[in-house]
Formats: structure tokens, C-alpha cells, sequence
């Protein structure tokens, strides 16, 4: 009998949401089984802010997941012990380094990017915005510029390209409705 192909795709998923579930419909369809990897708190340290197994337990719970782990390792050494035949990444992901491509290519995998960036939607995380707001309590448009420096400064998962795609002025107004539904 042939070995089924396996399909894996890792990250925080701190909070489950519309682009994780395209993104693992996406990789459903790259193979027959779908693995999941969940960073540890210890490797995904303050991009989290639910624990590793609320994060696990969600991610277990979706019956297109076949199965689903902690990577408490390097992601080479995970990679490497599962073998996967094809990684799926967000196209958001495809101009970056993918250190997942020396390990893949190594035994003949395949890394792939989903045909839409985290499923054309971004969501700034309630944490992301209320660290914002500590730095600039109102938002205006000289201190917008404090969110691509925020980003790098959290280890977020947001890229540049992204708030230069969006715009600064839809940055600014979202940034600014959101806040204004916060208590200071």
C-alpha cells in the first residue's frame, strides 16, 4: 500500500481565524494527511497569548486536521522527524526567507504558498493594538508611524508590505475605531 502524502503546516495560532481555516483548507487539498504544528510557548514566547494547549486543543478539534503537535524543537529537527512531503505556507510568506526549504529539499519535499495571503484578511490581534496604543494612547498621523517599528519590536507575524498595502489612511481609521471601543 502506498504511504499517504502528507501535507504539514506549523505556527502559533494564538486565535483561530477565517485565514488559518482557508489556509488549512488550502493545504487539505496538497495531499491526504494534513499535520499541524503548534509552537510552544516556549519558542513562540510574547507572539502568544493563550497557552499551548488551549492552542493545540483548538487546532486537534477541526476534523480536517489529521494530526496535530507541539514543535518544541528547531523547525528542522520537527520538519526532519515527520518528513512531510509538502509544507503550506501563507502567500504572505513567499517573498521571505523559508529556512524550511534547505530541510525539504534535503530529502525531496515541497514547500508551497497558498494562492492568497492569510486568506486576503488581516487581523490585528487585541494585544497588537493595546501595545500600540500604550506607545501613542491617541493615534495620529505622525504616530502611524510607530506601527511598523511596533511590528518588528513584538516579533509579530505582520509584515511591512502589509500596512504599506493597506494604506496608511485605512490603517489609521481601523486602528482608531478599534481603540475607540477600548477602555484606556
Amino acid at each position: 500500500m502506498k504511504p499517504l502524502k502528507t501535507v504539514m503546516v506549523t505556527g502559533n495560532f494564538n486565535v483561530l481565524h477565517p485565514g488559518h481555516i482557508r489556509l488549512l483548507k488550502f493545504a487539505k487539498t496538497c495531499g491526504e494527511k494534513l499535520l499541524v504544528g503548534v509552537f510552544s510557548d516556549q519558542i513562540a514566547k510574547e507572539a502568544v497569548d493563550n497557552p499551548q494547549e488551549m492552542r493545540l486543543e483548538a487546532l486537534s478539534s477541526i476534523s480536517m486536521v489529521d494530526e496535530s503537535f507541539l514543535v518544541e524543537t528547531s523547525l528542522d529537527d520537527f520538519i526532519g522527524r515527520h518528513r512531510p512531503d509538502i509544507i503550506v505556507k501563507g502567500k504572505e510568506f513567499e517573498n521571505f526567507c523559508n529556512p524550511e526549504e534547505n530541510i525539504l529539499k534535503s530529502y525531496g519535499g515541497q514547500l508551497i504558498f497558498s494562492s492568497e495571503a492569510n486568506g486576503a484578511v488581516y487581523l490585528l490581534s487585541a494585544k497588537f493594538l493595546q501595545d500600540l496604543h500604550r506607545q501613542a494612547p491617541i493615534l495620529h498621523e505622525t504616530s502611524i508611524d510607530l506601527i511598523p517599528m511596533l511590528i518588528d519590536r513584538m516579533n509579530c507575524y505582520f509584515t511591512k508590505q502589509y500596512f504599506q498595502d493597506i494604506g496608511r489612511q485605512e490603517t489609521l481609521f481601523k486602528a482608531n475605531q478599534w481603540l475607540s471601543t477600548q477602555g484606556s
